[in-house]
């Protein structure tokens, strides 16, 4: 039983960090798409 009950709080804990990262990801894609547009900027500027 407590094998079970291990087996269950680390798929419930998988799937918490799986939600967290679903949170993270419009983030992070907003900071990716900030970096590019920096880079593009200092790349355009440079002669």
């Amino acid at each position: 039983m407590v094998h079970e009950r291990l087996i269950m709080a680390v798929q419930t804990r998988r799937l918490r960090m799986l939600l967290e990262w679903c949170n993270y990801l419009p983030l992070l894609a907003e900071a990716v798409r900030e970096v590019l547009r920096g880079l593009k900027y200092t790349s355009s500027a440079q002669p």
